[in-house]
């Protein structure tokens, strides 16, 4: 059965958890998030959802999930991450590591792995020396990851021809948003909406990734030449072709889903929709890229690195990659095109059949 952790000091203003939702060769690999209303289920949740992000990846390790329910601006986070540590000294000393996520630093998992005196990938160098001490170490990591994967896995679905001139609205101006830009602008594509937590900006000429980047350094959109200011919700519903969600799980809703006039929406977060939002677009005929899809890219980078002890080479490590993810990708549209339903469910079904439910 799943394992779960939980660190609840409510003397210390602490409650967070860590959940092992698969083993693989003994270890587990998940990000850490870091936000006030964060829930158990949410972390839950999320534990599974790398279970079958990497599912298309032969599962180079199990999946697990790290969360602390906390603001990370919290001036008293330093404190906060040494108690958060403590409570989580079993699972991260036998068996889990844990990375970055939303609100998450390197600094921060630095702060936690030094309070428990470990190097962040201890666990891999007790059985490959070599392997480096931190995950931003190995060979092959690299910026926008995550939007790599984005990119491929919607060339994979709508052809390469698709994505030239395609107009891309993107919800979230952090680090997924803007790799997501860049990397579909490199296939040919034009960000033409963009939105953060505060508000939005429309660019109906388009604009360059870079300049979206100098805009958004912490995530937080300022001055963008030549768009207009806009509503943040106005984002999801801008004429476009595609829509990439890149902020918070569960962030669009049915009520929401109305008014999105893209006929591809890509899950680039973890559970970018609600339920009933899914039901809603697949009613409609939108085309859902979900996130076991499109947001794999960086977790299988670093399971395959702790898998193989963080020797393999970057252009090996990311030919994989793009190849299992476009496999992945055309394996669940012919599921869809052969028996029905969603690419969501076809590719659930993949991860039932590769074994992704060997729990610890």
């Amino acid at each position: 059965m799943i394992r779960t952790w939980t660190v609840d000091r409510p003397d210390e203003g602490v409650l967070g958890w860590l959940v092992v939702d698969t083993l693989r060769d003994g270890l587990a690999f998940g990000g850490t998030r870091f936000a006030p209303d964060l829930t158990q289920a949410e972390v839950t949740g999320l534990a599974r959802c790398m279970t079958w992000k990497l599912a298309a990846h032969g599962l180079p390790t199990g999946g697990a999930k790290a969360g602390l329910a906390v603001d990370p601006t919290d001036p008293d986070l330093p404190r906060k991450l040494a108690v958060f540590a403590d409570g989580l000294r079993e699972p991260l000393t036998h068996c889990a590591v844990i990375g970055k996520d939303l609100g998450a630093t390197n600094e921060m998992l630095d702060a936690v792995y030094r309070r428990l005196g470990l190097a962040q990938l201890h666990l891999v160098r007790s059985r490959t020396p070599a392997c480096p001490p931190r995950l931003r170490d190995l060979p092959g990591y690299r910026t926008a990851m995550t939007g790599q994967g984005i990119a491929w896995a919607t060339r994979a679905l709508l052809g390469p021809a698709a994505l030239t001139g395609a107009r891309v609205a993107i919800q979230g101006a952090g680090v997924v948003g803007i790799g997501a830009a860049r990397r579909l602008e490199e296939l040919g594509a034009t960000t033409v909406a963009i939105s953060d937590a505060a508000g939005g900006r429309l660019v109906s000429g388009g604009v360059r990734w870079t300049d979206l980047a100098d805009a958004a350094p912490q995530g937080r959109l300022g001055r963008l030449p030549g768009a207009t200011d806009a509503a943040r919700e106005a984002i999801l519903h801008a004429p476009c072709d595609i829509l990439v969600l890149a902020a918070r799980s569960h962030s669009v809703d049915a009520r929401l889903s109305a008014g999105i006039q893209a006929r591809t929406v890509v899950e680039g977060a973890n559970f970018g929709l609600t339920e009933d939002a899914r039901v809603a677009l697949h009613a409609r005929g939108v085309t859902v890229l979900p996130d076991v899809l499109a947001n794999s890219a960086a977790a299988a980078m670093t399971t395959r690195q702790l898998a193989a002890g963080g020797q393999l080479d970057d252009t090996s490590l990311w030919t994989a990659i793009e190849d299992a993810i476009t496999r992945a990708v055309h394996r669940a549209r012919g599921r869809v095109r052969d028996v029905g339903g969603t690419l969501r469910a076809a590719s659930l079904h993949a991860a039932e059949a590769a074994g992704a439910w060997s729990v610890p």
